[in-house]
């Protein structure tokens, strides 16, 4: 399946009820909306890409399709079902022992945060075209204001948040390296929950826009 990365009109999560997710694989058109989609004729680099995943998609078999670096496994859809996106949850996580590396993915202040899947996503497709079993879950404790940013207490009720969410990862993943990448208020939690944690460690950490 093809879908454009800019996408006005279908999500991720929308293609996962197309059928079972071991029936498909998900192509990730980029710089393209909707629309541009069917705009493959001309000369310019993007419509050139365009057209080499049209053809990737229609003459390459889905086995092999499966392997390539820019294709998404359905499998790979951290969608909106994944129990450590939500709050106040029982979390009951069946993923096997085999992974290899989690890397947690987190947004910032007013940001509902839902281009971290697109990033989760990417994140599990490197780690299989390495040959490597990478689970990127991508927290969210909701819409978080400037307010609670500011306020003392708004940042202390996230950071407390974030560091059982942690607690959940190593609760399930003891023994693979755990990796961050954070945007402003969730680059803030994992550089806090450091200094007030020794527990807490990471093997990589990604900062985009940080406010450390």
């Amino acid at each position: 399946m093809l879908l454009c990365a800019q996408d006005e009109y279908i999500s991720r999560s929308d293609v996962t009820e197309l059928g079972p997710r071991s029936d498909f694989i998900i192509i990730d058109v980029p710089e393209s909306k909707h629309f541009d989609l069917l705009c493959i004729s001309g000369n310019s680099d993007i419509e050139e890409e365009r057209r080499r995943l049209w053809s990737a998609a229609i003459a390459t078999s889905f086995v092999k399709l499966k392997k390539e670096k820019f294709v998404d496994l359905s499998s790979d859809i951290n969608d909106y079902l994944d129990s450590m996106d939500l709050e106040d949850i029982d979390v009951n996580i069946d993923r096997g022992s085999d992974v290899d590396h989690v890397v947690i993915v987190m947004h910032g202040i007013r940001d509902n945060g839902f281009w971290t899947k697109r990033v989760a996503s990417e994140v599990m497709s490197i780690g299989r075209y390495d040959n490597m079993t990478v689970w990127a879950p991508t927290l969210s404790c909701g819409y978080f204001s400037m307010w609670n940013f500011i306020v003392p207490f708004g940042r202390e009720r996230a950071l407390l948040w974030f560091m059982e969410r942690y607690a959940d990862v190593k609760t399930h993943f003891p023994n693979p390296r755990i990796s961050f990448v954070g945007h402003s208020n969730g680059m803030y939690l994992a550089a806090r929950s450091l200094v007030i944690c020794d527990a807490i460690l990471f093997e990589n950490i990604a900062l985009a826009r940080s406010v450390i």
